[in-house]
């Protein structure tokens, strides 16, 4: 794989966003800023905080984004996805 040309694609695609690029920015910021006021006031006690991690701990989606739970010896086998494998075949 070459990089040859990536500086000059770069540069065409920051001035061609010089002017969104940045209000994306400040708008990320915003909502990060806010959803922190929002949870501090919503989640005011280290008690609602407590219970709320109890709720979400308990929730299978959050629990399989976070990534805490042991590897199986069956996926640690498995070849990356993509990788033209299969592990059927004993390839």
């Amino acid at each position: 794989m070459t990089t040859a040309g990536t500086g000059a694609l770069l540069r065409f695609m920051l001035r061609r966003e010089r002017r969104g690029l940045p209000w994306w920015v400040v708008g990320a910021g915003f909502l990060v800023f806010y959803q922190s006021l929002g949870s501090q006031s919503i989640y005011g006690t280290p008690e609602r905080l407590a219970r709320f991690r109890e709720t979400i701990g308990g929730n299978a989606a959050m629990v399989a984004s976070t990534c805490r739970c042991e590897a199986s010896s069956s996926a640690s086998r498995s070849p990356p996805r993509g990788s033209g494998r299969s592990p059927r075949l004993g390839r």
